[in-house]
């Protein structure tokens, strides 16, 4: 459903239209932005969000050649997700073996 109202910027990276807050950032190496969609949620709340999207975009989590990946592309990617989460403790080791192992099956075949 398109927006009816045009979004209005409220500092760097947030804008608002209507109620709904959404924001922006640049990955590394692309004049291209990429936005989302905060929702309707206090400017507190909006500006923590838009915090932690513009880290993870400009951190790499998310890509910048636009839809362009290849499944392999992707997977490889989200593995390397999946291993930062267990370096750090989020996750078990057995947990990333078992990912990868359904990746490399299911999604990448030989």
């Amino acid at each position: 459903m398109a927006r009816k109202e045009k979004p209005e910027r409220v500092e760097r990276g947030l804008y608002l239209a209507g109620k709904t807050y959404l924001a922006c950032a640049t990955p590394p190496g692309s004049r291209k932005v990429k936005w989302k969609t905060i929702g309707e949620v206090g400017l507190m709340e909006a500006r923590r969000k838009r915090d932690a999207w513009a880290v993870e975009v400009r951190s790499g989590g998310i890509s910048a050649t636009g839809g362009k990946e290849t499944v392999k592309e992707v997977a490889e990617a989200w593995l390397k997700h999946i291993e930062r989460l267990v370096d750090i403790g989020e996750l078990r080791e057995r947990t990333l073996e078992s990912y990868k192992t359904g990746v490399n099956i299911h999604l990448v075949r030989a």
